[in-house]
């Protein structure tokens, strides 16, 4: 079974999106896991060059998982409409939440946009979306706050034409089926491009995907700020979902290259599902 990791920081942000990850556990029929992470406090001894250790943190598992309690209960008395309830799980672990999600293979992680008041939700998030984003082997959704919990009708695919990109869309292919969605590929450049150059890029992409969607179509637009753009078309068109392709880069490759599936979060009005590529 399909298996939805819900990273929570007990915020208002965390348990909208915890709502929505109940949503599409329900319609995909997988199960959900709360997790988060919580301080352990280390030790320096006083003798020069020993290693810190933690001090015993039972008493922090102990409240922290009496919360994730709660919000299961929450979640399972919230949860409306007629598809059956998903089943809740939850764990918790001591350190950075986003170096805690190593090793994990959901198939699925959601969590919320990051917390701009809360110290809490600056520890157990680290730099937050983008952290979990470099660490994460699956897709990642980001939800915004009050997004709408709708079914994902209209998914927008914002493309690079690259062909690292085929997995992400086969990925959101199988994603996009279980609500009929109609999926828009969407390439941003920075001027017009001729008619013959755009007829190219169509035939480019079909070779790429699966071609097992009936809905897929491809548009280009312009814009010189790619996330802008992005985001403006999202808003006129009514899509319900943003999903951008993210190529782990080395630290290097980061201070050389803007991450487009970064920006995007600081323009997010619906969610946005950052899709992994090699």
């Amino acid at each position: 079974m399909k298996s939805i990791l819900v990273l929570t920081d007990f915020s208002e942000k965390a348990e909208y999106a915890a709502k929505m990850a109940m949503q599409i556990a329900a319609t995909v029929k997988a199960k959900v896991q709360l997790y988060t992470a919580f301080h352990a406090a280390q030790v320096f001894p006083s003798d020069a060059g020993v290693y810190p250790f933690f001090e015993d943190y039972s008493e922090e598992e102990r409240l922290i998982n009496h919360k994730l309690s709660e919000l299961a209960e929450a979640l399972k008395n919230s949860f409306q409409g007629n598809k059956k309830c998903p089943k809740i799980s939850f764990s918790s672990r001591p350190g950075n939440l986003s170096d805690n999600i190593e090793g994990m293979d959901p198939w699925l992680i959601v969590m919320g946009g990051k917390s701009k008041t809360s110290a809490l939700s600056h520890f157990l998030f680290g730099s937050n979306s983008s952290a979990v984003m470099e660490k994460a082997s699956c897709p990642v959704l980001i939800v915004p706050e009050g997004a709408v919990l709708t079914d994902f009708k209209k998914i927008v695919f914002a493309t690079d034409l690259q062909p690292s990109e085929k997995n992400s869309l086969l990925f959101l292919e199988e994603f996009g089926k279980a609500w009929k969605a109609g999926i828009m590929v969407l390439h941003v450049s920075d001027k017009q491009l001729p008619d013959d150059i755009w007829d190219g890029q169509y035939e480019y992409y079909k070779n790429i995907i699966s071609g097992s969607h009936p809905s897929i179509q491809y548009t280009d637009v312009r814009g010189t700020d790619i996330a802008k753009a992005i985001n403006k078309y999202v808003g006129s068109q009514g899509f319900d979902l943003v999903a951008i392709a993210h190529k782990k880069r080395s630290f290097i490759g980061q201070l050389l290259h803007k991450s487009i599936g970064k920006d995007m979060l600081n323009y997010q009005e619906v969610p946005v599902l950052i899709l992994q590529t090699n």
